[in-house]
């Protein structure tokens, strides 16, 4: 029954489309594991009275937790495919949330933080693959572009929504709601999303766990890759930690209006990434590095830009360039997964995925203490903070040029 169920379903024309969907969804389901959770920050905070460094340590104990699970996460989804390990992690992600109203204990926190973290890695390559895998060709890059939009589309959501519903019922309800929300979502996946037929691999063709691993690792594309990632996805959360902060201290905005920055700063990330994978789609045609190496170039002159801004600075330029932030450090992730599983191909698109995943979280383990550290150090002025990051940017400009090289599939042999 149920095969049959998949067979029309996938025979349905508007199916990519769905299937779409479904990744959209899926991908924003797993993002409230950091942009649902970090709302609720200040409320944890003020109930078990923790430091800011405490505070910072919920955040590095997911991501930290990430790099075990990340790689055999991406070889699971190559080995026993998206729908049979999708919904699952899904479902544990929703019985995480839930945890989190049973103890009142920095501990537990911690522990259920790093369970999360665990789970997390399984959501960006496998939304990926579904989209990889309904997605024509000549639409991919859009196609992800749009389902990298859901992250920071639920960055804004849980932004605008959850502070309050925090506020009214207690941050312990509201983290279970969103247990609720990721049940569910595993629940529609597993009962819709099928594999497109001919993109089935047979089980001759899947590759070991260490013979996948040593193809993706000594991959010099996947090398730079990975340098890649770790700078700008770093770079990513230094905005999300900081920006509010940044224009609050040194641009003398208010709480309301700074938190506003950060909506923008989202919201030109939902634009960006799909506009970016339009853009590669067709004036770039499938092109994917010398699009990042536009992005990439925007991003450290933004970067740079955002050390010289004052009180006095015109407020409209202000926004331009938190805007550019955006567009630029906060958009240029579906064109990136985009070429990483062009380059290693369907068989190897998970392990390589988790093999990107694990390396890129000493990213954001490492980057915005040490940005914060360069503020404190330097008194709470951002100048020379900003301008690392604008070298940083730099350095993963750079570093495209150990990406680039032809789209082909490895062969058994590495060759």
């Amino acid at each position: 029954m149920a095969e049959k169920t998949g067979k029309v379903l996938t025979a349905w024309r508007w199916y990519p489309l769905m299937a779409v969907v479904l990744a959209f969804a899926s991908q924003g389901a797993g993002a409230t594991a950091t942009q649902g959770l970090s709302t609720v920050y200040v409320f944890i905070q003020d109930e078990l009275s923790l430091t800011r460094w405490q505070l910072g340590l919920i955040t590095t104990s997911v991501f930290a937790a990430g790099t075990l699970t990340a790689l055999p996460g991406g070889w699971a989804l190559d080995r026993y495919s998206v729908r049979r390990v999708y919904p699952l992690m899904l479902a544990f992600m929703g019985v995480a949330f839930m945890t989190y109203s049973l103890g009142d204990a920095f501990w537990h926190i911690l522990l259920t933080s790093a369970f999360m973290g665990c789970l997390l890695p399984v959501s960006n390559p496998a939304a990926s693959m579904m989209v990889l895998e309904w997605a024509p060709p000549r639409m991919r890059g859009m196609a992800m572009g749009l389902k990298q939009a859901a992250v920071p589309a639920t960055g804004m959501v849980c932004a605008a929504v959850i502070p309050s519903l925090a506020d009214a019922l207690g941050w312990r309800p509201v983290l279970f709601g969103l247990g609720f929300v990721a049940l569910a979502v595993g629940l529609l996946v597993g009962l819709f999303y099928r594999p497109k037929p001919s993109s089935a691999i047979a089980s001759e063709d899947r590759y070991p766990f260490l013979q996948g691993l040593k193809l993706v690792a000594l991959d010099r594309r996947m090398l730079g890759a990975s340098l890649v990632s770790i700078i700008m996805i770093g770079l990513f959360f230094v905005n999300v930690t900081y920006l509010i902060l940044f224009l609050r201290e040194s641009m003398g905005f208010s709480v309301a209006v700074a938190g506003l920055g950060l909506a923008t700063f989202h919201l030109s990330s939902v634009v960006g990434r799909i506009l970016w994978g339009v853009i590669s789609d067709g004036p770039m045609k499938g092109r994917r590095v010398p699009v990042l190496f536009i992005i990439f170039s925007l991003a450290s002159v933004v970067l740079f830009a955002m050390a010289f801004l004052t009180p006095e600075t015109p407020r409209v330029f202000v926004w331009v360039l938190v805007s550019g932030l955006g567009l630029t450090v906060a958009a240029f992730q579906g064109l990136f997964y985009t070429h990483i599983a062009e380059v290693v191909g369907p068989a190897l698109t998970g392990t390589a995925l988790g093999f990107n995943g694990t390396l890129l979280r000493f990213g954001p383990i490492a980057i915005p203490p040490a940005f914060g550290l360069i503020v404190d150090r330097a008194d709470g002025d951002y100048q020379v903070a900003w301008m690392v990051t604008a070298v940083l940017a730099l350095l993963a400009l750079l570093s495209l040029r150990l990406m680039a090289g032809p789209k082909e599939v490895a062969s058994r042999d590495g060759s």
